[in-house]
C-alpha cells in the first residue's frame, strides 16, 4: 500500500552513509588536488566536465 506524499521518508544508515562517504571522498580528492589552496588551480574542479557528461548524456 503506498504511503501519502506527507510521509517522512526513512533511510536506513547504509543507505545514508554511501553520500556521505562519496561527498567526503570527493572533498578530500579536490583538496589533494588543490582545489582549495590558493593558487593556479584554485576553485578549478578537475573532474567537473566528466561528472557533467556523465549526467547529462548527449
Amino acid at each position: 500500500m503506498p504511503q501519502p506524499a506527507s510521509a517522512p521518508v526513512v533511510v536506513s544508515s547504509v543507505e545514508g552513509s554511501f553520500p556521505w562517504a562519496e561527498s567526503f571522498f570527493y572533498r578530500k580528492l579536490l583538496a589533494a588536488l588543490g582545489y582549495f589552496s590558493p593558487g593556479a588551480w584554485q576553485g578549478i574542479d578537475r573532474f567537473s566536465v566528466t561528472g557533467y557528461r556523465r549526467w547529462h548524456p548527449r
